[in-house]
């Protein structure tokens, strides 16, 4: 290492130590200013004071990152049916991390973002990344080692972003987190395994159903706007249900998820990195005027995480497949020029094309053991079904 490599370096050690030793106070001092449109949720709740409203925010998002109380009987038959990766897949997957992938994601990094809680911005590690690079590696391979990550990678301050709605009820509240960049880079690093931008080994379109759209390379979510284009008009007789999950990707329990990257054969040193993202995290609500006092987070995908989306396709990809299969067990699809097809999916948005009063038992049913298992939910508000033709 040239000597400012070394001195960067030792930069990283020096806050990284600090950092394991920070106290709650110098948290909260690490304010993060956000800039979006529409109201914020200090204006939201402009009638209480700093204290309150944060305790309020702890109070109601505190139940939401507490794992649930789920079963594990019948996981292991709910994932019998899925494909499994090939030795090259595996052995593409169990490489060392390497000095190149690392600035491949570096350049990636997306530019004018708010900072996680270290105040780094992408700009930063953009401006070095051969330097960063090496920085970076010798980090992952010491956390790999170790087996966790330090209290500043597995810290981030959660932004409330309005939808819709009453502005005074929080479930209208969309919770971003925000994490330091060097956690998002690492994040990239295995989404470009999985994407084969700086791999030449596909995996996603292997392991993922055609029916899903989001993140495979060749699909686009005008596939599956092109075929309902085309598909409703045609079915004589019929209904489109659309399912709608709530907070899809706030609930998916890692058990879950880390058993289902492991029944697709994923090797355990993939599996371990992705247990680093997510295990032994908390978060800070950012209040406008104050953050909360820490929750930890035992389940969920964070939002504004690179492998998030991902993430949650492998999760909901069993529940899809099994979908698949009993639909076709009961009849052929309505789609006259596909009646193999039942599906239409873009992450968590799920469309059923059905024709036989068995299909919606069908739904119901594989649904309800996919919530058992995974910790999913149905919005029943936003669920529809659209009967079509007679």
């Amino acid at each position: 290492m040239t000597w400012i490599n070394q001195s960067l370096w030792n930069q990283i050690v020096e806050f990284s130590a600090q950092t394991d030793g920070i106290s709650e106070s110098d948290i909260i001092k690490m304010k993060i200013a956000t800039n979006h449109s529409g109201p914020s949720i200090r204006d939201a709740f402009c009638d209480l004071t700093d204290s309150q409203l944060s305790q309020k925010l702890h109070d109601f998002f505190k139940p939401k990152f507490q794992k649930d109380l789920l079963t594990t009987d019948g996981l292991s038959d709910f994932l019998d049916d899925l494909p499994s990766l090939t030795k090259d897949q595996i052995s593409n997957l169990a490489s060392p991390l390497s000095l190149q992938e690392i600035q491949v994601a570096i350049t990636k990094t997306p530019l004018a973002k708010s900072p996680g809680c270290d105040g780094l911005p992408g700009e930063i590690y953009r401006l070095f990344p051969h330097l960063f690079a090496e920085i970076l590696l010798r980090q992952w391979k010491q956390f790999f080692t170790e087996g966790f990550l330090p209290k500043s990678l597995r810290t981030g301050v959660v932004t409330l972003i309005y939808k819709k709605g009453d502005v005074k009820d929080l479930n209208n509240w969309r919770p971003i987190t925000l994490a330091n960049t060097d956690n998002k880079i690492f994040a990239t690093v295995l989404k470009c395994r999985l994407i084969p931008v700086c791999r030449l080994i596909p995996v996603l379109s292997d392991l993922i159903g055609p029916w899903q759209t989001c993140n495979v390379p060749g699909r686009s979510i005008y596939d599956n706007l092109f075929f309902l284009r085309d598909a409703v008009p045609s079915i004589q007789s019929g209904g489109l249900v659309s399912l709608d999950q709530a907070s899809a990707f706030d609930n998916v329990d890692h058990f879950y998820l880390f058993s289902v990257l492991t029944k697709f054969g994923f090797p355990s040193s993939f599996v371990k990195c992705i247990e680093l993202l997510y295990t032994g995290s908390r978060v800070f609500i950012n209040s406008g005027g104050s953050l909360t006092r820490p929750i930890h987070v035992q389940k969920g995908l964070k939002q504004g995480d690179p492998i998030a989306s991902i993430m949650f396709m492998f999760a909901i990809e069993p529940f899809l497949r099994r979908l698949h299969k009993s639909l076709s067990a009961i009849a052929v699809g309505p789609v006259p020029f596909a009646n193999d097809r039942y599906l239409s999916a873009y992450a968590d948005d799920t469309n059923v094309l059905i024709n036989h009063p068995e299909h919606i038992t069908a739904i119901h049913d594989e649904f309800e053991l996919y919530s058992a298992l995974s910790g999913a939910n149905t919005n029943v508000a936003k669920s529809k079904c659209l009967l079509l033709g007679d």
